[in-house]
């Protein structure tokens, strides 16, 4: 696995929905909570 920051899918075109912007942030954070738990 690369270790590389994925800043394509952190940064959020403005034209996105509520609904769309709740769902990226709620997978972002169940990402970083994967990646705790792996360190």
């Amino acid at each position: 696995m690369s270790r590389k920051p994925q800043v394509r899918h952190i940064v959020q075109p403005k034209s996105k929905s509520r609904a769309e912007q709740l769902k990226f942030l709620a997978e972002l954070r169940g990402e970083v909570q994967k990646r705790r738990r792996n360190l």
